[in-house]
């Protein structure tokens, strides 16, 4: 009796799995349907791959496409993403879009194309310098961030011959007319190359460097920039005509003191339709950088706080926009 108790659970599997197996599920007797058929006024998605993959062999070149060779594209360099700056003796060139990273590797790409090509480079300081130039001296490329984030700078610096420490442009006879050229040959590579899929140097991905101006939210907003308050002055007047379009007027300036006065006006940036206000632009020294605070001269007896910061901020972003 024992016995049959025990069988009868192995008994009762056995029949279930016997009747599983004589099942037939409804989907393997179904029939093949007509295939269905979209509507005439509507139109069938393309599909498409995802990413192209190019077919590469051999002989087929440079899988990166052609690479479009230094020439006349831009007569005054004012692209709206490469532009030829200089303040005195000084040339830098600054760029919009693009990553310090990415733009390390379009300076790689350039100066493998050089009869001089690469001497060596520092990644961490964004230094590619160049090898011997006929008269021994040296060409460094600096790769730094721009002011904003997503924009990049590259300075050039000269190397005097068996010189190991840097020489500044200023300081090497007829070098400022040569920085000048060679910056603009290397901007005009850069415009006319940006189609290419260079990837951004991960080598360069350890470049100690930052955006230089930062807006910093609060009651009200501020800007930090570190920059030498000689070239951060020539950027505020480099920014006015951009400002003035977006409706925020330089009516004065005093370097000396270190003001400048704005004026807006508007519903757009007072809150009242006739309304224009003035603000006071002070540059102050914070450490090693310099900040830029706004404030109104007079405020209308009306206004709260809250419409002043209001004010503010919208004026310290138009600033921040066009800061190059």
């Amino acid at each position: 009796m024992k016995h049959a108790r025990m069988l009868w659970p192995a008994l009762a599997a056995v029949l279930f799995l016997a009747g599983c197996g004589n099942r037939v599920a409804p989907y393997m007797e179904a029939e093949e349907g007509e295939a269905l058929q979209v509507p005439e006024e509507l139109k069938l998605p393309e599909a498409s791959e995802l990413y192209d993959i190019p077919d590469i062999h051999p002989d087929a070149g440079d899988p990166l496409g052609e690479i479009v060779r230094p020439r006349r594209l831009i007569s005054d360099l004012e692209s709206e993403r490469v532009r030829l700056l200089r303040l005195g003796e000084v040339y830098w060139l600054a760029i919009d879009g693009s990553t310090p990273e990415r733009i390390w590797s379009l300076v790689e790409l350039y100066l493998h194309g050089q009869p001089w090509g690469i001497g060596d480079y520092d990644a961490e300081y964004g230094t590619i310098r160049s090898g011997e130039l006929e008269d021994g001296s040296v060409l460094e490329y600096v790769v730094e961030s721009g002011l904003r984030p997503l924009t990049s700078e590259v300075l050039l610096r000269h190397l005097a011959p068996g010189s190991v420490g840097r020489v500044e442009a200023k300081d090497v006879a007829h070098e400022s007319n040569r920085s000048s050229e060679v910056l603009r040959e290397l901007a005009e590579f850069i415009a006319a190359n940006q189609h290419l899929s260079v990837e951004a140097s991960l080598l360069a991905q350890n470049i100690r460097s930052r955006p230089k101006a930062r807006l910093v939210p609060g009651r009200p907003s501020r800007l930090l920039v570190s920059l030498p308050f000689e070239r951060l002055w020539a950027t505020l007047e480099r920014a006015a005509p951009g400002m003035e379009r977006s409706g925020v007027g330089v009516v004065d300036r005093d370097r000396s003191t270190r003001q400048m006065y704005l004026s807006v006006a508007g519903k757009k940036l007072t809150g009242e339709k006739d309304l224009e206000l003035t603000l006071l632009l002070e540059v102050r020294a914070d450490t090693d950088r310099f900040e830029i605070d706004l404030s109104l001269t007079e405020m209308p007896r009306h206004f709260s706080d809250k419409d002043t910061k209001q004010v503010i901020d919208r004026v310290v972003n138009i600033l921040y926009r066009h800061l190059v």
